[in-house]
């Protein structure tokens, strides 16, 4: 459904008037009454979890619009998680093949091969 081409008596005909009226045409306030707190749940909900995933907190947003802060805001967080691991990996580096131990030069060029690998994986410098 085209939300921008929708009218709100569309929706109603459509989606709610089989849901919200009796047999005889007549409304179920009953069932109103249950639709809307049903609605008003999602309204208190949504809003937290857009606001948490993407940064949004209008609970009428487009999904794509969630789903797009949503990506951003991972790759972002990865990134910086990246940066983070690759620079400690390469303090770790530096402190193991200053080192005079054997052992630890083999460990440093582990490591090294590791950053490598991250970094033509990545595109990173």
């Amino acid at each position: 459904m085209k939300w921008t081409e929708t009218t709100h008596q569309e929706v109603w005909e459509g989606e709610w008037k089989d849901i919200c009226t009796n047999e005889d045409g007549t409304v179920n306030l009953d069932q109103i009454q249950r639709e809307l707190f049903d609605y008003a749940f999602i309204l208190d909900q949504v809003p937290k979890v857009y606001e948490e995933v993407a940064g949004l907190s209008k609970p009428n947003a487009y999904a794509n619009s969630v789903i797009d802060h949503f990506e951003r805001k991972r790759k972002d967080t990865f990134e910086m998680w990246l940066k983070d691991f690759i620079d400690n990996c390469e303090d770790t580096y530096k402190l193991h093949k200053e080192s005079d131990n054997g052992q630890d030069n083999e460990f440093a060029e582990g490591i090294k091969w590791v950053l490598d690998e991250l970094k033509e994986d990545f595109g990173i410098e």
